[in-house]
């Protein structure tokens, strides 16, 4: 990790394996491996954090401050703390795999394979409309 105003390293580690998509979080790094697991590295902590879900095939993620939401190849929607992996609230299920997600303010807008885009609640609690 480098200190953006210095170009200094303030935090290195070796991890024994490499990412294909990475998401930023307040104060944490999301890293993901082939679409087979996430794993995040906080800024201000030296061990990486497995998620829970690390099993899961990630299809897509989005990241909001300290709220991450990825889905997997099955259309579950996970909604899980950036830093420590813990689940927020239990997954939902969609019709289909979940091809697009996107967080703006407090909305949720994604594609799924089901023909559908639907707008839902940042914290997944609502489904405001399915188009």
């Amino acid at each position: 990790i480098l200190d953006i105003s210095t170009g200094q390293i303030v935090s290195e580690r070796k991890l024994n394996f490499r990412f294909s998509r990475f998401y930023d979080a307040e104060d944490s790094l999301i890293l993901g491996k082939n679409d087979s697991f996430l794993v995040s590295y906080s800024i201000n902590k030296s061990e990486p954090k497995f998620f829970k879900n690390s099993a899961v095939n990630v299809e897509t993620a989005a990241v909001k401050g300290k709220d991450l939401v990825f889905s997997d190849n099955k259309g579950n929607l996970y909604f899980v703390d950036a830093a420590t992996g813990d689940e927020r609230k239990s997954k939902i299920k969609f019709g289909a795999k979940i091809t697009f997600i996107k967080l703006f303010q407090d909305r949720l807008l994604l594609a799924s394979n089901d023909n559908f885009i639907y707008s839902l609640s940042a914290d997944g609690r609502k489904i405001f409309w399915k188009k």
